[in-house]
């Protein structure tokens, strides 16, 4: 058994072999919070549009004289982006709780990471 003192403290290599796994672990969680977080960022970015495309259009209905015809597409227009809008919605309300659960793993692992360091 391999035993190194470092800041007084006498590592083992148990310990180095935890710490590898912990931070092989810490790796893989943190890489795939990045891929939700980018894929919730998205799902906010299309939100956002949506709510843009849907004020800019019932300015329109309310600040122009418009045709039947006109007012229809406008209107038309405006529930497609609601209906764009609920999708995206939809699709971040199921991303979310995935990335508050990686979130907790990652603390977790940070916790487990902290404990070998104090020696616990």
């Amino acid at each position: 058994m391999l035993v190194v003192t470092w800041r007084k403290k006498f590592v083992t290599n148990e310990d180095l072999a935890l710490i590898v796994e912990k931070a092989s672990a810490l790796r893989k969680l943190a890489k795939t919070g990045q891929v939700i977080s980018a894929d919730l960022d998205v799902e906010k970015g299309y939100m956002e549009g949506a709510d843009r495309a849907i004020a800019r259009n019932q300015k329109r209905l309310h600040t122009a004289a418009l045709t039947k015809k006109q007012r229809a597409k406008i209107e038309e227009q405006i529930q497609m982006n609601h209906e764009f809008r609920d999708c995206a919605q939809s699709e971040y309300c199921k991303k979310s709780p995935a990335f508050s659960e990686v979130i907790s793993e990652i603390e977790s692992v940070l916790r487990d990471l902290t404990a070998i360091y104090v020696g616990n």
